[in-house]
């Protein structure tokens, strides 16, 4: 006889019973099942159970369930629970906190059988495909220590772009009016999972300490890399200037190279540098070696955070100069990458109040095979 798999658990949190019991048919076939009729009671029950998603009444007695999710969302243990909001059809300000303060869905009353099934088979799956990222990024980490915080941070956050995109998209096909309003979510939730699918990627390729190296030539691959930036030079009035000629080869992986290492370099660029600055990349041939600079006019980057630019263990992130958010995990990236290449990569800065502010980084390259 083959092994019994194991049910998921499903928490119920829901005070009327006739509720109660219509759940309770349409889930306890396929499901493990536990019930609170209170906010009380759900976290006490949590306080020993581990259920894979959470289905939560919004009208509960004790604690409501946006006091139930808050406190759930701040545990560490139990963060990463899905939870469902059961609300009524009609309650779009409920489904809109509901997503403010960490629900994952939202399920109509009256429950529909086939809608309900679905929508937490999906995100049960979307459950284990992060749990098995988690586990292939924590041996990573064991491979290779100085990753674990962004293998971390990568895992944790993974499903939560494609999570907003099914949840909000849901609500703009309920609500078509709502469109305006959420599309912008939903394009933006895109990229960010795309470039971390991506991300993950390029990590795993650094697992092996392995890429094929290749002739690549430098002009082609800035030229690529400011077709990908130049709305981000556009919309902040930075000037881009290229001191890049053709035939200039260097040892390099193409992909990462323009997608990874120039892409992230310029992206800094124009994150730290005031509308109306520019910026010059430009190219020298020193011996059998090629320099790639990318200088910039920005706020420059102080003496303390350039001892720590390449520790992932401390917080370097900082905002641009119109706000910009980022990872912080950028320059430890491209270093990692000139490594592999057996290049160098070297950074100097003078910061703000200085009049020289601005920053300089140079990659230094081993020169391409086979190229006059």
């Amino acid at each position: 006889m083959g092994e019994q798999k194991e049910l998921k658990h499903i928490l119920i949190v829901e005070d009327t019973p006739q509720n109660i019991d219509l759940l309770v048919a349409m889930l306890g076939h396929q499901y493990d099942l536990s019930v609170a009729i209170d906010g009380g009671a759900a976290l006490e029950i949590l306080k020993d159970l581990q259920p894979d998603l959470i289905l939560l009444d919004v009208m509960i007695p004790v604690l409501d369930g946006f006091q139930v999710c808050e406190q759930i969302k701040a545990a560490p243990r139990l963060a990463n629970i899905p939870i469902f909001f059961l609300t009524a059809k009609t309650a779009t300000e409920d489904i809109i906190r509901g997503f403010e303060v960490g629900a994952v869905d939202y399920i109509t009353k009256p429950f529909n059988a086939a809608e309900l099934n679905a929508r937490i088979s999906t995100h049960l799956e979307l459950l284990s495909s992060r749990q098995l990222v988690e586990q292939q990024l924590k041996e990573l980490a064991e491979a290779n220590r100085e990753n674990k915080t962004l293998l971390h941070t990568l895992c944790h956050d993974l499903a939560n772009p494609f999570a907003s995109i099914s949840t909000f998209s849901q609500i703009i096909a309920d609500e078509p009016e709502m469109s305006e309003k959420f599309l912008p979510i939903i394009f933006e939730a895109a990229g960010h999972g795309l470039e971390m699918i991506a991300l993950v990627r390029r990590m795993e390729a650094l697992k092996d300490k392995k890429l094929e190296l290749d002739d690549v030539d430098l002009f082609e691959a800035v030229q690529q890399s400011v077709m990908l930036v130049n709305p981000k030079l556009e919309a902040k009035n930075v000037h881009l200037e290229v001191q890049v000629k053709p035939d200039s080869w260097v040892q390099a992986e193409r992909t990462s190279l323009i997608n990874s290492v120039i892409n992230n370099l310029l992206t800094n660029a124009i994150k730290f540098s005031y509308p109306g600055s520019q910026i010059t990349v430009s190219a020298l041939k020193r011996d059998k070696a090629w320099r790639l600079t990318v200088a910039d006019q920005g706020t420059g980057i102080s003496p303390k955070l350039l001892t720590e630019l390449f520790d992932l263990s401390k917080k370097t992130t900082l905002p641009g100069t119109e706000g910009e958010e980022g990872t912080g995990y950028g320059m430890p990236l491209i270093k990692k990458f000139m490594e592999l290449y057996g290049g160098v990569m070297e950074i100097t800065s003078t910061a703000q109040p200085d009049p020289a502010h601005g920053t300089q980084v140079f990659l230094d390259f081993a020169e391409g095979e086979g190229h006059v």
